[in-house]
């Protein structure tokens, strides 16, 4: 008696799954490589907990050096308290100097609800700026009533030496800095982008945890993830062996797909646009 056994095909409930999951990896992927990519640069505050200043004065904002000759992006955070009806309207501004100011590119963007944070994607032609050259981030809010009202998260302690938080343009604001990051375009197209910003996310995190030396950090990260990737196929191929109907070609490239798919969501996870306003200063 012959000790292989004939397999049938899988049944249709599971090529349906299969196919569902490989359509829903494929439209993941595809979603990514349509979105530009960021490469993180800087991000100075520590803090967990984050802390939020009212805007009291209707203008607040923050000097920094540009930290890459591509910036491309400033991230901030907002909170609004709206009443019904009401709205908030608050115009992002980046200058050089603060008094006087010379306008690089601006928008406005209309708040109409109370939102606990709001996540500012602030968008810019990265040939706007210079390296290491000193910017103005002014932020210009118009409240109409006295029940509604905008916060900015900010760090509570002096932790970005490169420059000051400013009230109505005026003398910074003495131990505390507005809480923002610095993003830059990649050097290299897409796949390879997503690498570069893979890995700059990851010593940009270490750098932040204050984790030393950090070449020891991105080496360490790439061999577990090729292990794990791996060790994950080698287990799927294990699985594979056990099940009562025959793998073929179709299996192969759903298990590579989703692999591919939930990398790209954990390394960039923080891009995706739930809860994010992504605007173009222009």
């Amino acid at each position: 008696m012959s000790r292989f056994r004939r397999l049938a095909p899988a049944p249709f409930p599971i090529v349906l799954l299969e196919l569902l999951a490989l359509a829903t990896s494929l439209a993941v992927v595809a979603w990514m490589a349509s979105r530009p990519i960021y490469v993180p640069v800087m991000g100075f505050s520590m803090d967990v907990q984050p802390f939020y200043t009212q805007s009291l004065t209707g203008v607040k904002g923050q000097t920094f050096r540009v930290a890459d000759e591509r910036l491309s992006r400033i991230d901030l955070e907002v909170r609004t308290e709206v009443r019904a009806g009401s709205w908030i309207r608050v115009k992002f501004e980046l200058a050089r100097g603060v008094d006087p100011r010379t306008t690089l590119a601006s928008t406005i963007v209309v708040f109409d609800r109370s939102r606990r944070a709001w996540q500012m994607n602030l968008a810019l032609d990265p040939t706007l700026t210079r390296k290491g050259e000193e910017l103005y981030l002014r932020l210009e809010a118009i409240v109409p009533d006295h029940g509604s009202r905008v916060f900015y998260r900010y760090s509570p302690v002096y932790d970005y030496k490169l420059g000051r938080m400013y009230e109505l343009d005026g003398p910074g604001v003495q131990g505390q800095d507005l809480y923002f990051e610095q993003y830059k375009s990649p050097r290299h197209p897409k796949p390879l982008a997503w690498a570069e910003s893979a890995l700059s996310r990851l010593y940009h995190a270490a750098a932040v945890s204050g984790i030393a030396p950090l070449w020891l950090v991105v080496p360490p990260f790439i061999l577990a993830a090729l292990a794990a990737t791996v060790a994950f196929a080698v287990a799927v191929r294990a699985a594979a062996r056990q099940l009562p109907w025959r793998t073929g070609a179709l299996d192969l490239i759903t298990v590579g797909a989703v692999i591919v798919a939930l990398g790209l969501l954990l390394a960039f996870g923080g891009e995706l646009p739930f809860g994010k306003v992504r605007v173009a200063l222009r």
